[in-house]
């Protein structure tokens, strides 16, 4: 696994010439192996319209640029929207079963994220501090949909522009489920995910990709949401970069 993160605006735009990079090296790699057409699929997730805790502008028009930019790019992608628990949950469930058999796996989020007890979750629209107490149900853990991603596709490029600051109250805890022990929520948003090594500069020596997991922000520091109707810097930054693939 790789992890890459970044939180100024030179860096951004590293970090998504990068990515880029990475969805070059995966089509050079699956073309390689076999004189096919890649095969790659996507899903796009924008959360806006939170209920109980801060709304976000920009997520929605990042999940709708970065969902045509794709399918331009030859992904079958689709986009989701404003998702509560259960939604989510089953779409992320039925693109592990439509990844399978692809080559390139693809999924970028747009809204609140928070890590604690060493596990990253993304955060429904319905979600609020009640559903701190069970939230393996009520929030949306990463790690799992990554294990199975990895058993069935050869590249998985996650990037979670989620890094923003925690959106319930300072002193709330997180349990897995009822009965688990409390576990405080991390104060610098969203953490590697299990296996992730750093990247000290954003090259793109290794060829061999497995999983990739990009951050919009490094740890300790929030992703700006950009200015309202518009996209965040981290999403402007990907479309710009990934609008320079079409044709290549």
């Amino acid at each position: 696994m790789a992890f890459v993160g970044t939180s100024k605006g030179n860096l951004v735009r590293r970090l998504a010439a990068f990515v880029a990079v990475l969805l070059c090296l995966a089509v050079s790699v699956a073309q390689a192996a076999e004189t096919k057409s890649l095969k790659g699929v996507a899903l796009i997730i924008g959360q806006s319209k939170y209920d109980h805790i801060a709304a976000l502008a920009n997520p929605a028009n990042d999940a709708r640029d970065m969902a045509k930019m794709l399918t331009d790019l030859g992904f079958d992608a689709r986009n989701v929207t404003d998702r509560d628990a259960a939604k989510l949950k089953r779409d992320l469930e039925r693109f592990v079963e439509d990844a399978e058999g692809a080559d390139v796996a693809f999924i970028y989020y747009s809204g609140h994220g928070i890590e604690a007890g060493g596990e990253n979750y993304l955060v429904p629209v319905d979600a609020d501090v009640s559903s701190l107490k069970d939230a393996n149900s009520a929030l949306v853990p990463i790690s799992a949909v990554m294990d199975e991603l990895k058993k069935t596709v050869p590249v998985t490029i996650m990037l979670l522009d989620a890094c923003r600051t925690n959106p319930f109250p300072a002193d709330a805890v997180v349990r897995r489920a009822p009965t688990a022990s409390a576990e405080p929520i991390g104060a610098g948003g969203l953490e590697p995910v299990r296996g992730a090594r750093a990247l000290a500069d954003a090259s793109a020596q290794d060829a061999s990709l497995g999983t990739v997991v990009g951050f919009a922000a490094e740890p300790g520091r929030p992703a700006l949401d950009g200015a309202a109707g518009e996209n965040s810097p981290y999403a402007a930054a990907l479309l710009r970069h990934l609008a320079a693939m079409k044709g290549t």
